[in-house]
């Protein structure tokens, strides 16, 4: 469900992408990632883990729109 969202909306609009190998909601904007449970997001400030600007996170899969 969440890919089918996400296929809805434009990467660049709204800078969320889904990390199929952390299964997370990764924000690029703020750079934050959001781990999904039971299917749904979870967008609570303790929740999320700031990332790390290391290539080893830039080259992780991305879903977007432009991949289906």
């Amino acid at each position: 469900m969440l890919s089918r969202i996400l296929e809805r909306t434009d990467r660049q609009e709204n800078n969320f992408w889904y990390c199929e190998k952390t299964n997370e909601l990764v924000s690029d904007a703020i750079g934050v990632a959001y781990p999904i449970m039971n299917g749904i997001p979870c967008l609570i400030p303790t929740q999320g883990r700031i990332l790390d600007n290391s290539k080893e996170e830039q080259s992780s899969t991305k879903l977007s729109s432009s991949n289906k």
